[in-house]
């Protein structure tokens, strides 16, 4: 059986939320997870994310049991695995929060990082260098094979000012059997990444955009077309399982 776990309260300028503890078994067994703030709550196609204390330090739990049988076993285990499996490539990257272990094959766990989402708030910070050191995770990403597919919404500025680029769910892990296509791959994602952190610099610091970053953001780029068909496909699939939540919860009712 899995260990009770006591809610704590943490200090915070936000308000903690208040909800009943919930027992999780660590994957070791003797590890307790204990939640300590919503930071972000869960959808029909989406995960939820907590704050907790996991064996000791501050994490991120990022979970999807809160969803229907069909959601959390299917859906779910496979956005953990690939989300999993990406972190682990990526293990030791400087920039990259680690991995500390999956639950349940619903949840994940990773590294705290005590940072800001650099779409919100003071932007002072962002200097060159920043994304300089940004562009350097997304080189060493991408030598790991791993291509993380959302930049824009997903880097933290750390209070020395450093990024870190969190958040691998829409992460694609170039595999064995892509052994022969990776160089072009790697080109093209080369490309994609560079456009993204355009995309955020025009947002926060736009005075930092070269003429070179403003051709990029006008321009056409390989397989355009094909992410823009896959991003639908993943919408219409995201859609389609919030509204068969929708209708399991009003039949529940």
């Amino acid at each position: 059986m899995a260990p009770r776990v006591a809610m704590r309260s943490y200090p915070s300028s936000e308000a903690c939320v208040s909800v009943s503890a919930v027992p999780v078994a660590s994957p070791t067994g003797r590890d307790r997870v204990t939640h300590l703030r919503l930071l972000r709550a869960g959808a029909p196609a989406h995960a939820e994310v907590w704050l907790i204390e996991y064996a000791g330090q501050l994490a991120v739990l990022k979970s999807y049991a809160h969803g229907g049988w069909l959601f959390r076993t299917v859906a779910g285990a496979h956005l953990v695995r690939r989300e999993a499996a990406a972190y682990r490539r990526l293990e030791g990257v400087a920039g990259v929060p680690r991995l500390l272990g999956c639950i349940g094959g619903e949840a994940l766990v990773v590294e705290h990082i005590d940072g800001r989402n650099c779409l919100a708030g003071d932007t002072h910070q962002l200097g060159a260098d920043f994304f300089a050191a940004l562009n350097e995770i997304l080189r060493a990403s991408r030598a790991r094979g791993v291509l993380h597919g959302d930049v824009k919404r997903n880097v933290l500025c750390a209070g020395d000012g450093r990024p870190w680029l969190v958040d691998f769910g829409a992460s694609f892990v170039i595999g064995r059997w892509l052994s022969p296509l990776r160089p072009l791959i790697l080109r093209v994602a080369a490309v994609y990444d560079q456009r993204a952190v355009a995309k955020l610099k025009r947002q926060v610091a736009p005075h930092l955009l070269t003429a070179d970053e403003g051709r990029l953001l006008d321009a056409r780029l390989p397989f355009e077309q094909l992410v823009k068909g896959g991003e639908r496909l993943l919408r219409w699939g995201t859609q389609w399982i919030k509204r068969r939540e929708s209708r399991r919860s009003t039949a529940d009712v």
